[in-house]
């Protein structure tokens, strides 16, 4: 079975997939706290910016919601994709004729038409993305059109001790975006910067999870301030965050 296969069949099977990982119950503040809601926020922002008047194509699009808000708040045109034939057909109630349509297809295969914006959340560390994006970059994607993505980092310590313990949680062939990953990215693309967040955070947001009911709380708030100040003054640090915001834009 190839690594799409598996892909699809644990999306498609896997219950646990569909919902909450416990991890997410237990220290639910490390991903509801401000640093992890700025960081949401940024990627679909850098979407939405994007995505006026544009024939936009999102891969990995789950049951539809990042889709579906983009078509409400933009007036962009949006195919959006996903391996798992469950996740589409949860998506299909979401569709709108002639603005946003569902197709099950295979990041990895190639994909018919010319897009100005190429999006996914959470998709890249599912496939072997490298060609893929070079295909994309040269196949489909419009002159002066951008790609946006939000990705796990691999670097990240309480990331991948996260990932350990919470293996039913993710499928078997997820890779974070490495160091290496990163250079690549800069390497190979014009335009390419990311925004990384969940560094202070992670550890912050942990601690607060049993003590504080709202995810926005003293200690949640000082471990974005803390982020944020590393952001700006420690710029080797920038890989060992928990997730970032991929930015390829060549204007």
């Amino acid at each position: 079975m190839q690594r799409s296969d598996r892909e699809r069949y644990s999306y498609d099977t896997h219950d646990a997939l569909q919902g909450r990982p416990w991890v997410h119950r237990v220290f639910g503040h490390i991903f509801r706290g401000p640093n992890a809601q700025h960081g949401e926020d940024l990627f679909f922002r850098t979407v939405a910016e994007r995505a006026s008047a544009s024939h936009t194509l999102e891969l990995g699009c789950g049951n539809g919601g990042v889709a579906e808000r983009l078509v409400n708040e933009t007036d962009a045109t949006v195919l959006a994709t996903d391996i798992s034939t469950r996740q589409i057909k949860q998506a299909q109630a979401r569709a709108v004729k002639g603005r946003l349509e569902f197709r099950e297809l295979n990041a990895e295969d190639p994909i018919s038409g010319q897009y100005d914006l190429i999006y996914g959340r959470g998709v890249l560390h599912h496939v072997n993305f490298r060609p893929v994006l070079e295909r994309l970059a040269s196949e489909n994607l419009n002159k002066g059109g951008a790609m946006v993505f939000r990705e796990p980092l691999g670097a990240n310590i309480m990331g991948a001790l996260y990932r350990s313990i919470s293996k039913d949680d993710h499928t078997e062939d997820e890779r974070p975006i490495s160091r290496a990953d990163l250079r690549w990215f800069k390497q190979t693309f014009n335009g390419f910067w990311f925004y990384p967040y969940g560094l202070m955070s992670l550890p912050l947001g942990a601690i607060s999870s049993p003590l504080f009911k709202n995810p926005d709380n003293p200690l949640t708030k000082l471990g974005h301030q803390l982020d944020d100040r590393v952001l700006r003054h420690i710029d080797v640090v920038r890989p060992l965050f928990r997730a970032a915001v991929l930015v390829i834009d060549p204007s």
